[in-house]
C-alpha cells in the first residue's frame, strides 16, 4: 500500500472523530448488552459463568461493527445506600471492569470513550437489580461531509484522484475518495491530520493510565489513610471494687466486717481506631456494691485487634492506665489503675457491634461486661 493511500485511510479514521468533537455527539445510541453486578462490589457479576459467556459474544458483534474512536459507550449504574460505599465511584468502578474485560477480548481501547458512573436511588424504578447493572452502547455517528471528501463507500466521485476508492462492508474499514485539489495540498493536509491523530492517540493512553491507576487504588487492601473509624459504646459490668476484693488497703470505716462479694454497674467507652488494627480511647466504669462502697474509674485505653480469619475474627487485647476513686462515708479514697484486657466483637450489620470482655489488674481485682455498641466507618 502506498504512502498516499495509508494517508488517505488515515483521514478517513479521523473524520468521525473531528466531526463529533466539533459539533458534538449525534447519532443513535443503541444498547448492545448488560451486566448484573453484586451487591456492592465493582469486579463481581451475579452470574460468573453466564456474564463471561455474554462478553464473549458482546466482543465477536463489536467486532463485527464500523467503529469509530469513542463510539463504544460503557455506563455503571449504583444506588445511593447507607453502606459507607461512593455510589459514583462504585458505579465508575463497575463501568471500567466491564470496558478492561472487553479490551481483554480484543476490542481496541481507542473505540472506548471514558467510563461513566450514574449513582442514583432507583434509576431503573422498582427493579431494584437493575441499579447494579451495566450498560455497552454502541454510538452511530453519520458521516458529515467537508469539501473534496465524499462519504459514499467503495465509489469514485467525478475527478477523483485514482488508487484512492477502496472496498466497503461489514468488519471492513471504509475508504473515502478525493474530489479535487492537488497532490501538494493533499499531502499537506494529510500531515496535519497526522499530526492531530498522534495528539489524540497520546492523549487516550494518558487517559488510559490515568483510569488504571484509579481503579487500581479504588482496590487498595488498606483503608483511606491511617484513621479507619471510630466507635462509641456502653453496657453493664461487675467486677470486685469490694472491701473484700478491692487492692486498696488506706479504705477505713466502721461496718468492716459487712462484706460484699461483688460491685455491679456499667460503663461507657469512646475509641478512635487505626488501620484497623489500633485502638486508642477513654473507658468510664461506675459500680457501687450495694454495701458501702462506691466506684468511678475513668482510664485511658488502648486496644490491639488480632489479625485472625474467619470465626476468630474480631478478637482484641487492651490495656488500661487511669485513677479509681472510692467514696465511702462521705470520704473519697483515689488509687492508681492499672489494667489489662480482652474482648471479641460482632458486628450486627455494617454499623452496629456487640463485645463479651473481661478485664484484670488493680485496685478492682476482676471485671467482666457486655459493650453494645455503634461503629463510625471513615
Amino acid at each position: 500500500m502506498s504512502y498516499f493511500s495509508r494517508r488517505m485511510i488515515l483521514i478517513a479514521l479521523i473524520i468521525p472523530l473531528i466531526a463529533q468533537i466539533a459539533f458534538g455527539q449525534s447519532g443513535k445510541l443503541e444498547e448492545m448488552g448488560s451486566f448484573l453486578f453484586q451487591a456492592d462490589k465493582s469486579d463481581e457479576f451475579v452470574d460468573e459463568t453466564l456474564a463471561n459467556r455474554q462478553l464473549d459474544e458482546l466482543a465477536a458483534a463489536l467486532r463485527s461493527r464500523n467503529l469509530v474512536p469513542g463510539s463504544i459507550r460503557v455506563h455503571g449504574y449504583a444506588a445511593i445506600a447507607d453502606n459507607g460505599i461512593y455510589a459514583t465511584g462504585l458505579a465508575y468502578n463497575r463501568a471500567a471492569f466491564v470496558m478492561l474485560e472487553l479490551q481483554k477480548r480484543g476490542i481496541a481501547w481507542e473505540f472506548f470513550a471514558y467510563p461513566v458512573g450514574y449513582g442514583a436511588v432507583n434509576i431503573f424504578g422498582n427493579a431494584a437489580a437493575l441499579n447494579r447493572r451495566v450498560t455497552v452502547n454502541v454510538l452511530d455517528i453519520p458521516y458529515l461531509g467537508v469539501p473534496g471528501v465524499s462519504g459514499l463507500p467503495g465509489t469514485a466521485a467525478p475527478g477523483a484522484a485514482a488508487g484512492v476508492t477502496g472496498p466497503a462492508g461489514p468488519g471492513t474499514t471504509t475508504f473515502v475518495t478525493v474530489e479535487s485539489g492537488t497532490d501538494g495540498e493533499l499531502l499537506s493536509r494529510v500531515e496535519i491530520l497526522d499530526d492531530k491523530v498522534e495528539t489524540i492517540a497520546e492523549k487516550q493512553e494518558s487517559d488510559r493510565e490515568l483510569i488504571d491507576s484509579l481503579i487500581a487504588y479504588t482496590r487498595r487492601p488498606a483503608g483511606p489513610g491511617i484513621f479507619t473509624s471510630a466507635f462509641i459504646g456502653l453496657g453493664p459490668e461487675i467486677n470486685g471494687n469490694t472491701r473484700r476484693r478491692n487492692t486498696v488497703t488506706n479504705i477505713t470505716g466502721p461496718n468492716t466486717n459487712d462484706f460484699a462479694k461483688f460491685a455491679a454497674g456499667g460503663y461507657v467507652i469512646g475509641a478512635i481506631e487505626f488501620m484497623d488494627i489500633l485502638a486508642l480511647g477513654l473507658r468510664i466504669n461506675f459500680s457501687y456494691d450495694f454495701k458501702t462502697i462506691t466506684t468511678l474509674e475513668p482510664a485511658l485505653m488502648i486496644r490491639y485487634y488480632m489479625p485472625l480469619k474467619g470465626i476468630f475474627h474480631g478478637i482484641f487485647a487492651e490495656a488500661y492506665v487511669g485513677t479509681a476513686s472510692f467514696y465511702e462515708y462521705g470520704s473519697a479514697y483515689p488509687a492508681p489503675l492499672a489494667a489489662l484486657g480482652a474482648g471479641w466483637r460482632f458486628k450486627i450489620g455494617k454499623r452496629f457491634f456487640i463485645e463479651p470482655n473481661v478485664r484484670g489488674g488493680m485496685p478492682f481485682t476482676f471485671g467482666a461486661g457486655l459493650t453494645a455498641g455503634y461503629l463510625f466507618r471513615n
